[in-house]
């Protein structure tokens, strides 16, 4: 019998440690993208897309209300945000998911203002380093300035690292 699986449940959010529980209502995730260049040379049927790193990281939140202290944060470098998730299945488990991230506000984005209405915001985050965990195994660490990109436990630029003497 097919059972669901990791469900997201719940989530919270966290910016320079304060908590914005009950305040957000979405969070997105950056998605992770490859910057490639097609190569064909001599020999090869057809050109194969070539990883040369990964495209820029970006993430979003929107709240239901006027976060005065996320209003605080915009364009000043460094910030943790940290997204916490539950996941259920159907069989009535459940796991913690966590996404860690450091960036800055690149956004601030207010919703419209009506009277007998909630207010909204929504931020954009460029994203320099991002870690997501599921049940406590790390599944992305991605940091930009320090060449590292580790998928399901594989540092992918260990050996660029060593070659280029950075690591």
């Amino acid at each position: 019998m097919p059972k669901i699986r990791d469900v997201l449940r719940d989530v919270t959010f966290f910016a320079d440690g304060e908590s914005y529980a009950g305040q957000c209502n979405q969070v997105t995730l950056p998605s992770l993208q490859l910057q490639t260049e097609e190569m064909r040379a001599g020999g090869m049927d057809a050109p194969k897309q070539m990883d040369m790193g990964m495209q820029s990281l970006s993430a979003s939140a929107q709240f239901n209300n006027v976060p005065v202290g996320i209003m605080r944060l915009f364009g000043k470098d460094g910030v943790e945000f940290v997204a916490r998730g539950r996941l259920i299945t159907s069989n009535g488990e459940d796991k913690g998911a966590t996404a860690r991230l450091v960036g800055r506000i690149t956004e601030d984005a207010p919703g419209d203002w009506q009277p007998g209405s909630p207010a909204s915001k929504s931020i954009t985050i460029a994203v320099d380093v991002y870690k997501l965990s599921v049940d406590g195994e790390e599944v992305h660490h991605v940091d930009i300035e320090n060449y590292i990109r580790v998928i399901d436990g594989v540092d992918m630029l260990e050996r660029a690292r060593q070659i280029l003497g950075i690591g």
